[in-house]
């Protein structure tokens, strides 16, 4: 999981009303809307104020590196957003679960250096940062290019986040175009999800050295300023949520509204979606269920 810095999340509070401006543009949906598509529901009016009706809590955890300043109200911040009922508990750690717990939250949203989470614990359901992420950049991306059904999607970075996109993009019915700087990263991948998939699944690799000119991209890397103007073409589209982005400033002048990018909204907004998700489903999840997405 990359860690964010105090520079990224700087005005994103302030900044929500002109991001959803810009997402719209690029998607045709809100970011409500976008977290539920995500997470597998409709964005009506039921689903928007179920969404709505969530009790959330952001709790401020201490251990390792330490707080990341501004993490914590960034987060409540985007879950207000959406219109849950969201606050940062007075206190961190253990005595921070122990406060949301006894103010009811019906999920609490914790990170620390290795992985973010969103914990219901009276269902005993999970929600990884980095899948949600994913899932709702893979949505996105969808959106912006009028569907993945059948087309080639180049995944840049095959770890954690690439495999969760490339799951998510198979099951959308995309072709893959894996690629890392690790070879065996991709063939790892590859391999993965070909047990998971099927032999038939229409998976291919691709040398970092040379990447692929296709038209819609997954930047699932941490290392920024890879994807330059010479391997976009009219219809190129982008989504890229690794950090820093991966995409240079004149590639990001190329594509316009033609790339996702941001350093927590999409992620926080489908984490929230599939708390809800699993809410709506608890009647048939198995008592012992535990949902990781």
């Amino acid at each position: 999981m990359t860690r964010l810095t105090r520079a990224d999340l700087r005005n994103l509070e302030g900044s929500l009303a002109a991001y959803e401006h810009y997402l719209n543009d690029a998607t045709g949906i809100d970011l409500a809307g976008l977290a539920l598509e995500a997470s597998g529901l409709p964005a009506d009016t039921a689903c928007r104020n179920g969404l709505a009706d969530l009790r959330l809590a952001v709790i401020p955890v201490t251990i390792g590196l330490g707080i990341i300043g501004g993490f914590s109200q960034s987060v409540a911040a985007i879950l207000n957003h959406l219109g849950c009922h969201s606050y940062v508990t007075k206190s961190c750690d253990v005595a921070g679960i122990t406060e949301a717990l006894a103010r009811g939250a019906a999920a609490l949203f914790l990170s620390d250096d290795s992985d973010f989470v969103a914990l219901d614990p009276e269902r005993r359901v999970i929600v990884h940062n980095t899948a949600a992420t994913a899932r709702g950049f893979v949505a996105g991306l969808a959106r912006m290019a009028g569907g993945v059904v059948g087309r080639e999607v180049l995944v840049i970075g095959c770890g954690a986040l690439g495999g969760a996109a490339a799951e998510a993009l198979l099951t959308r019915g995309a072709h893959l175009v894996l690629t890392d700087h690790d070879p065996a990263a991709s063939a790892a991948l590859a391999a993965s999800l070909r047990a998971k998939f099927g032999q038939d699944a229409q998976i291919r690799l691709c040398p970092h050295t040379r990447l692929d000119a296709v038209d819609l991209i997954f930047d699932a890397s941490n290392t920024g300023d890879h994807i330059d103007v010479e391997m976009m073409g009219p219809a190129t589209c982008v989504a890229a949520p690794g950090m820093p982005c991966g995409v240079t400033a004149a590639g990001r002048r190329r594509l316009g509204i033609r790339m996702l990018h941001d350093p927590l909204q999409i992620g926080v907004a489908t984490m929230a979606g599939q708390i809800y998700a699993a809410q709506l489903c608890a009647s048939c999840m198995p008592a012992e269920g535990t949902l990781h997405g």
